[in-house]
């Protein structure tokens, strides 16, 4: 029986939201794939092609998603970028069904397959007078079906 991907999407983003440090470090937010106009200290959230999924007779028996997910900084506030980059590894890295619930899925792996730093801070498209700064990581989480 197919299982509902979102879920573990919900997941990573009820981890990284719910989290008072990292909240406290990056008070605009979480958010996935781009923030509100305004934002100055968040989190995006991006889905990334290339996790491999395993087909075990009537459905996946394994599904892998891999995550961009990157603290957004003024490029003037690398201490709170790198402090995030930290909280974020926290929340994310080496968890368990435990520690991490999916609806309908158990955790197999959870892991930073690399970290994120951009080795220079980004024009900001609709204000070039602005610069931003990234720090965080690829994150792989492998689940299964809670059977």
């Amino acid at each position: 029986m197919p299982k509902n991907s979102g879920a573990i999407d919900q997941a990573v983003y009820e981890a990284l939201a719910g989290d008072a440090a990292l909240g406290a470090l990056m008070p605009d937010g979480v958010y996935f794939d781009r923030a509100p106009q305004g934002s100055a200290r968040f989190v995006v959230v991006t889905l990334v092609p290339g996790g491999p999924d395993v087909y075990a007779f009537d459905g996946y028996g394994i599904e892998t998603l891999l995550y961009r997910v990157a603290a957004t900084v003024l490029a003037t506030q690398v201490d709170a970028a790198n402090a995030a980059a930290v909280r974020i590894d926290a929340v994310l890295h080496d968890q368990t069904p435990a520690t991490f619930p999916i609806a309908g899925y158990k955790v197999m792996r959870s892991e930073r397959t690399e970290p994120l730093t951009e080795p220079r801070s980004l024009d900001d498209p609709e204000n070039t007078s602005v610069r931003w700064l990234q720090r965080g990581g690829y994150y792989r989480i492998q689940v299964q079906p809670d059977v």
